[in-house]
């Protein structure tokens, strides 16, 4: 059974321009494969705005049954909100109804997003999404068994899904981050099954995560996708709530600014910078994060047991992401405002008790003590801890260190640092300039050993991004945001996301990949192309499926950020600049990335971010 809110995925969003497919691509894909009268695949399809099979329609929820390469559609429904525990019910149950069968299995396919973001964004009802409780009700409402969960969907590979699912499901098959545009690859896995009707449900897991695999190595795409025993999930619970208390313990001890660093740089799902249609960049974050990760990290009494019982439960799991191990956990950090309100209700609505909060509770507040534009209300129950926040100061001097530009800070204070980021400006005139990077995260740079302090001594070292025309010589230039890296065969590769205007409506990222033949110098000797783009639609989950570029089209630029120099650094505002555009040609475009020339007239400066999410900004400086 496949239950498909197709969504902006399918109708490319809503800017006149019809781009994605993304849902009849995978449809296509399911029908390829052959399968006899052992197996019947059934699929319900709505929630979006256009479907590119023509016999889909966007008027109402239909059901179809795929045999042979064909896709009948058997019922036509009114139209419905398709994310909801109701509709997700009623389908499970006319499934089992009208294809009986000895085992059943469940594909959800559209945007997911965590605990925060839930499952399948319904384009036709302001996309809206269904939380986990809700999903664990539906299934629970129709009374069917099912074999395993899919979701050919970001984000869903968490241990609050698996324990969502635990009484109603054997196994869970899931990604720990954002799919990419690909996402599943139906074809070899229904042929295996078509052929073997009674294989196992770990061999259609391990055939359904060797797929995807395969499918995003074609296209040098970073993957993770795991299969998950249900029935271990308990363990991971009881090993998990041990180790919040024991983590509760320290953290009254002091240990506020060691659990913050290793939450801080446990690897992250869904985290990444967007550009919103105005110019602007911003954050966005799931507080979703690698659970084996964050134990490895933390080391405190009780973590091998931990860690056994999440190894234990992941019984297939394939990857290219550094820190990904198959299971991901919520852990509360850049988005407190929505703990409360949000995760907490829907964790009691699946069973969490209420010890299983008591640490975050105290974390929070924590860090809420020592940032004052957190949002968190401590609950009555909850000691708010005795620290008046951070000592480093909102603005840093650059100092001269041995004829170096450098910061100096205490010993104290150099333990509050989290990251570091740069940004990037070029100077308008003697009053503003353009911000044209709105914060790269940046290793943390040589630490100088001052006795009584430290001293962080900085570089100006950021890749900037040009693209141009082969048949009209135009260029284009801006920076861009580094979207994935890794290494393929002992190779370094980088994918990078450069901002830009498609024929003038569209906005979207120019996708450029680099692959370096040098691992110890990655800035010499690399093939750099451009392998389409992505809608940047302004939700806080990108369109996930890569565009090609034709003939004719033409990218121009949007930064429109200004930062005036007598205002304080945190001041930046929103104004239009001149367009400047390139054609895409017979022979495509080309990319590079370099070093921006020192000119005089550009800027840079860094923001120090703290264990308790603060931002302290250097002056900004002209080279």
């Amino acid at each position: 059974m496949v239950y498909i809110i197709g969504s902006n995925l399918e109708s490319g969003g809503d800017n006149g321009i019809q781009y994605g497919g993304a849902a009849s691509i995978d449809i296509v894909e399911m029908a390829n494969a052959t399968w006899g009268d052992d197996v019947n695949v059934i699929i319900e399809t709505g929630g979006s705005k256009d479907w590119a099979v023509d016999d889909i329609s966007n008027k109402s929820i239909q059901r179809h049954e795929l045999k042979r390469g064909n896709l009948s559609t058997v019922e036509d429904l009114p139209l419905e909100q398709m994310s909801t525990s109701s509709a997700l019910s009623d389908f499970l149950k006319w499934g089992v109804e009208k294809y009986p069968a000895e085992r059943y299995g469940l594909i959800l396919w559209d945007h997911g997003g965590g605990v925060l973001g839930g499952y399948g964004n319904d384009e036709l009802y302001n996309m809206q999404f269904m939380s986990l409780d809700q999903i664990s009700k539906a299934i629970k409402e129709s009374n069917v068994h099912l074999d395993f969960v899919g979701f050919d969907a970001c984000l869903m590979g968490s241990f609050e899904t698996a324990y969502a699912l635990k009484d109603y499901v054997d196994y869970l098959i899931a990604s720990e981050e954002e799919e990419s545009g690909i996402g599943w690859y139906y074809t070899d896995w229904l042929n295996m099954l078509g052929n073997t009707p009674n294989m196992s449900t770990e061999e259609i897991g391990h055939a359904i995560v060797d797929g995807m695999t395969a499918g995003n190595q074609r296209i040098n795409s970073s993957s993770t996708l795991s299969v998950i025993d249900l029935s271990k999930i308990d363990a991971v619970y009881d090993a998990w709530l041990s180790y919040l208390k024991q983590m509760q313990i320290e953290l009254n001890k002091g240990g506020y600014d060691t659990q913050a660093d290793a939450r801080i740089n446990s690897r992250k799902y869904g985290d990444g910078k967007r550009v919103s249609p105005d110019g602007y960049v911003y954050e966005v974050h799931t507080d979703m994060i690698d659970m084996l990760d964050f134990a490895d990290r933390t080391g405190f009494s009780g973590s091998m047991e931990l860690k056994n019982a999440i190894v234990n439960c992941i019984v297939y799991n394939k990857t290219n992401i550094s820190g990904s191990n198959g299971l991901s956990v919520y852990m509360p950090y850049y988005r407190t405002e929505e703990y409360i309100g949000s995760a907490v209700p829907q964790l009691q609505a699946i069973g969490f008790g209420n010890e299983y909060f008591k640490y975050f509770d105290s974390f929070c507040s924590f860090l809420a003590a020592g940032n004052p534009d957190v949002d968190f209300t401590p609950t009555e129950t909850t000691e708010t801890p005795h620290i008046s926040g951070t000592t480093i100061p909102f603005e840093l001097k650059f100092e001269d260190i041995g004829g170096e530009y450098g910061v100096v800070l205490s010993k104290e204070q150099v333990k509050e640092i989290s990251s570091i980021v740069v940004e990037l400006g070029y100077r308008i005139d003697r009053e503003a300039f353009w911000v044209l990077s709105m914060g790269e995260y940046i290793d943390i740079p040589p630490i100088v050993d001052l006795q009584d302090s430290y001293a962080f001594l900085l570089e100006d070292e950021v890749l900037f991004s040009q693209l141009f025309s082969p048949d009209s010589g135009e260029s284009l230039e801006g920076y861009s945001i580094v979207a994935d890296s890794g290494s393929i065969n002992g190779a370094l590769y980088q994918l990078r996301y450069m901002p830009a205007i498609l024929n003038g409506k569209q906005n979207i990222y120019v996708i450029v990949e680099s692959l370096h033949n040098s691992v110890d110098d990655p800035s010499d000797d690399y093939t750099s192309e451009v392998l389409g783009y992505v809608i940047n639609d302004g939700n806080s989950t990108d369109n996930r499926t890569i565009h090609e570029f034709s003939v004719g089209d033409t990218i121009s630029t949007n930064t429109a950020v200004v930062h005036w120099l007598n205002e304080a650094p945190d001041q930046i505002h929103i104004e239009s600049v001149p367009e400047l555009s390139i054609t895409y040609g017979e022979h495509g475009f080309q990319g590079l990335f370099y070093n921006k020339t020192k000119s005089g007239n550009d800027v840079y400066r860094y923001i120090f971010i703290d264990i308790y999410n603060n931002c302290h900004y250097t002056e900004w400086t002209y080279y």
